[in-house]
């Protein structure tokens, strides 16, 4: 009787095993491509508020930052609202690629943002999320950036 029962548990441990692996949510992706071409083709968009190169030790550093037209977020209601890209490339390579959502009250400096960082496959790696009158993520744009919304 022992022999069947401990058989029986083992099969039900793989099978819940197996199952919770079919379970689990995909990790976040996005399409590259998509972003490279919507970043390329931007500069006649009429919501572009921000948008700047750099270029520092082989690396280039693409910057757009667009308005949003999601006015909720969360519980707390901002009256602005923007998306900011940022492209990492190196020969002509994307390393990484960097999504906010800011928004933000231009009048009392309070910002709520959610980043999310891609690798070079689209894969999402990393996740932060700030809120609060410091959270300086965009401290030294917010005033340029403010006047634009």
């Amino acid at each position: 009787m022992k022999k069947p029962l401990t058989v029986l548990f083992s099969l039900m441990t793989f099978s819940s095993a197996t199952t919770a692996a079919y379970l689990t949510p995909p990790k976040r992706t996005i399409d590259l491509r998509h972003v490279i071409n919507y970043l390329e083709t931007s500069k006649d968009n009429p919501d572009l508020i921000l948008s700047s190169i750099n270029e520092s030790k082989g690396l280039k550093t693409t910057n757009q930052a667009f308005k949003s037209k999601v006015k909720d977020f969360g519980l707390t209601k901002y009256p602005s609202s923007f998306t900011d890209y940022v492209m990492i490339s190196k020969d002509n390579v994307v390393k990484q690629v960097i999504i906010t959502n800011v928004h933000i009250d231009c009048k009392t400096g309070n910002e709520l943002s959610h980043q999310e960082t891609f690798n070079n496959n689209g894969v999402l790696i990393k996740t932060l999320t700030l809120s609060g009158k410091k959270t300086n993520l965009y401290s030294s744009e917010k005033s340029a950036i403010c006047k634009k919304l």
